[in-house]
């Protein structure tokens, strides 16, 4: 039997909050009418995928899922938010030839993610977050996904650590070549001597990192810390630098 219906989501955000009112778009997807996107009070973002062809509730919601994981995964690159997992809150399904006497299978959440915890909160226009969702794969789109996840971290040390292993993972494994973006993206970056390979500099990105990751004498953790929560947002945009240049 083939259905219609909806798929309501919520997700919350910390950190930075990003308020716009509502906006429609088409992804782009057979049997996928529209999907509504907002954030009313810059602290959660509340979705709805339309759905004009589904056999069950079940692929309702695994093709509404995949959608709106796209969808937050994007928004997180593009503005830097810090956006958690998406939460079903409801979904609604009702045959393409409902009778009046048929029931319309209605599914509430079991359970439901409320506002994150923000500290500022910008406002955008509706028409540019439109343009940024109806926009075609944006250059290393596939690695968005951990970018999200690394913003989603609790602790800054945690953010930092994150943001680097993908740097790292985007650079062969290979610290120097991390090295080597760096210094082409940050020209004065700070650096000193490797403790172990005689004539070789390394960024202090790379510094922290190998601080808090490996023995090192002389090293106390706390600064390092302390030094790590000063520098991950500079990490995250180097990052971000690093995903869009990747093919």
């Amino acid at each position: 039997m083939t259905n219609k219906g909806v798929v309501k989501f919520r997700a919350s955000i910390k950190g930075n909050g990003l308020k716009f009112t509502p906006v429609d778009f088409n992804p782009g997807e057979t049997g996928i009418e529209k999907i509504e996107i907002e954030s009313p009070n810059g602290a959660e973002i509340q979705a709805t995928v339309y759905i004009s062809a589904v056999t069950t509730d079940e692929n309702a919601r695994v093709i509404a899922t995949r959608l709106i994981t796209s969808v937050l995964d994007r928004l997180s690159f593009i503005h830097n938010l810090a956006i958690g997992p998406s939460s079903i809150t409801s979904s609604i399904l009702t045959p393409l030839d409902m009778q009046p006497s048929e029931m319309v299978h209605i599914h509430t959440a079991d359970t439901l993610i409320f506002g994150g915890e923000v500290t500022a909160i910008a406002s955008i226009s509706s028409s540019t977050i439109k343009g940024a969702l109806e926009c075609g794969t944006y250059p290393g789109e596939n690695w968005y996904g951990l970018f999200r996840s690394a913003l989603q971290s609790e602790s800054p040390v945690e953010k930092y650590m994150h943001l680097y292993n993908i740097l790292l993972t985007l650079s062969n494994d290979e610290q120097k070549q991390v090295d080597e973006f760096v210094r082409d993206q940050e020209p004065m970056v700070f650096q000193s001597p490797h403790p172990k390979f005689v004539g070789t500099m390394e960024t202090i990105y790379s510094r922290l990192r190998n601080e808090f990751a490996h023995k090192r004498s002389g090293v106390n953790i706390n600064d390092t810390k302390v030094a790590m929560a000063q520098r991950w947002i500079n990490l995250a945009a180097l990052t971000k630098r690093a995903i869009e240049l990747h093919p």
